[in-house]
């Protein structure tokens, strides 16, 4: 049995240690249990992510990875509020993008970024003072294929 998600999300994990405080695989609505966070922790989700297969035959498939970082908002500099929150994105943007060089790196023949990054930039999430940044992005891998078989017909 493969276990590709179970997988890419253990090394996003692994290669997230050095940018992220927490990582987790899931959905939003389990943020809400992390109330008690600090002002400078950083936190990724990774979204059950949906994948193609083009080629049923070929070991190859690409997932579709959407992931949302956050901090608090009182990370930012105290400059300005409008300052501050272009820090924050930039530091989640520069956060992430250090994540998916050390996914690369770490599984160098496992991954690969298939296309661009779509990024948005979000704030005062879940009621409370969190900013985010959510992060598009496809992920080609190996995965498991269908065998192939020739069938020949009688005459």
């Amino acid at each position: 049995m493969t276990r590709d998600i179970q997988n890419l999300s253990a090394d996003i994990k692994i290669a997230s240690s050095t940018q992220f405080n927490r990582y987790e695989y899931g959905y939003l609505g389990e943020i809400n249990a992390m109330r008690g966070l600090s002002n400078t922790d950083f936190i990724m989700f990774l979204l059950p992510p949906s994948s193609t297969m083009a080629d049923v035959y070929k070991n190859n498939e690409e997932a579709s990875c959407v992931f949302h970082c956050y901090t608090k908002e009182e990370f930012g500099s105290p400059t300005n509020a409008n300052e501050s929150l272009q820090y924050i994105h930039d530091v989640l943007k520069e956060r992430f993008i250090q994540t998916l060089a050390n996914l690369c790196k770490n599984n160098e023949h496992k991954y690969i970024i298939s296309s661009g990054i779509n990024f948005d930039r979000t704030s005062r999430e879940f009621n409370q003072d969190y900013v985010g940044l959510i992060a598009t992005v496809s992920i080609s891998y190996f995965s498991t294929c269908m065998p192939f078989s020739i069938q020949t017909q009688s005459l």
